[in-house]
């Protein structure tokens, strides 16, 4: 027998308490069929392995029934939330001061939740998660709701590598600003596309675009350059041969060949 607190700690963990009369008919049971390596144990599976494979995948329980059915739906869900970034859309129309102050709350409203709270109020932005009450079973529910609400894949590790609410909302609102100003420009794009290629838009008004677009492909294949203002191994497009040489004996340190014609024409001259 436990005690409350041990029992509402187990069944945090998926082992729900069992009667003792269940109890006994179980290893009854057991000891008829000559069961000598067997565990007895009423066990919230989705609940149990959610917390078992907080820090890595168990694949020794993913062909469990319940297990197998929960892993199918947090894969839908991820896919879902891949799909439509609403948190990320709703950020991108906010100033950097508005944005972050929208993710706090959010985080602090995740917290709260998690940890039974009514209301954020309880949850201070600048204490650390492990002072306010988090443990390793509520660490794991959290990040869960956390990467549900924000399409991201936030690590196990997230508390100690963000300790309080105030750090973990400056992350996440940078995660989602830099994933969403790529989007961004994508779609622009592919919109762009789909509007040059309709039959209304006439050959007059392509050529107008093309005049606007132009100036800005300098700026998409601008090549990379050192410190030195030298071209790197970054971008080879539009590297003449002799660049392409001087750039490979330059990465493996070997003296131009310019430098030894050169030496040669001098000494010729001599």
């Amino acid at each position: 027998m436990v005690d409350a607190q041990a029992e509402q700690q187990l069944d945090r963990r998926g082992l729900r308490s069992m009667s003792p009369e269940l109890a006994i008919v179980a290893m009854e049971d057991a000891i008829k069929n000559d069961e000598t390596t067997i565990t007895v144990a009423d066990v919230d599976w989705p609940k149990f392995y959610s917390a078992f494979a907080s820090a890595r995948p168990r694949p020794l329980l993913h062909e469990i029934p319940e297990v197998a059915k929960l892993l199918a739906e947090i894969e839908a869900d991820e896919s879902q939330t891949r799909q439509e970034p609403e948190l990320a859309q709703h950020l991108a129309g906010l100033s950097e001061a508005e944005r972050n102050r929208s993710v706090l709350e959010l985080v602090r409203s995740h917290a709260a939740s998690v940890l039974g709270h009514a209301n954020l109020e309880a949850v201070d932005s600048s204490r650390g998660f492990l002072d306010i009450g988090f443990d390793s079973l509520s660490a794991v529910e959290f990040k869960n709701r956390l990467n549900k609400s924000t399409g991201l894949s936030l690590p196990s590790t997230l508390l100690f590598d963000y300790p309080n609410a105030e750090s973990l909302a400056r992350h996440i609102a940078g995660q989602l600003t830099t994933s969403d100003s790529s989007s961004l420009l994508f779609s622009t794009l592919e919109k762009l596309e789909s509007m040059l290629l309709d039959e209304s838009v006439t050959d007059q008004m392509r050529l107008a675009v093309r005049k606007k677009i132009d100036p800005l492909l300098s700026l998409a294949s601008a090549e990379t350059s050192d410190s030195s203002g030298e071209k790197t191994a970054d971008n080879f497009d539009g590297l003449s041969p002799d660049e392409m040489f001087k750039l490979i004996d330059g990465t493996l340190g070997i003296e131009s060949s310019d430098a030894g014609d050169a030496g040669d024409a001098e000494s010729g001259e001599a």
